[in-house]
Order: structure tokens, then sequence, then C-alpha cells
């Protein structure tokens, strides 16, 4: 998968170091997968949530469920998008559905 927008990456990871390395680690992992559909997703990251029926957002937990990542998918184009990145208790008081 291509990846778009790792500068989101290497910013979080300046203000919180501790999740640099397991981040560039999902950019890594990710970018040598080819996901056609959700389900394909599941199979590598099980606890990553597809959200809402036919959207695009998945989110994935980073560094035992502490931080949340946000994506866009696009599954024709095998690129994924990072669209928000922050803490567990920051990622409950958005709406995902609008970001």
């Amino acid at each position: 998968m291509n990846i778009y927008n790792k500068s989101a990456i290497n910013e979080f990871g300046k203000r919180h170091a501790v999740c640099k390395e397991p981040l560039l680690s999902w950019y890594d992992h990710v970018r040598s997968l080819q996901w056609r559909i959700p389900a394909d997703i599941k199979k590598n990251y099980p606890k990553a949530s597809i959200i809402g029926r036919g959207t695009d957002l998945v989110v994935f937990d980073i560094l035992g469920g502490n931080y949340r990542l946000i994506t866009s998918v696009n599954y024709n184009r095998r690129w994924i998008f990072i669209k928000w990145f922050g803490t567990h208790a920051e990622y409950d008081k958005l709406d995902v559905t609008k970001l």
C-alpha cells in the first residue's frame, strides 16, 4: 500500500516519542501489504476498526491501544492517507465521521 502523509507520523513522534517507533513499524509493515477489501485489513490487524458501512475510514490501535491512528483507505488505488493520530483519550472526544 502507498501511504500518504508520513509527516503526520514524524510530527506526532516529536511530541510523543514513545510512539515514534511503533508508528514507523506500522508504516513499514503496511507498505508491504496489498489490501483489496476491509476484510484484508482485519486479517493483518484484527483490532482495527472499520468505521461504518461503506466508508473508507479505518482506526488502528497503536502501542497496545494507548494511541489511535485514523486513516482513509482507497482499496482500488491501493493508498492510505493518514488523517489523524492521538491518544486514546483524545480519540474518545472525536467524532470520527467528521474527519
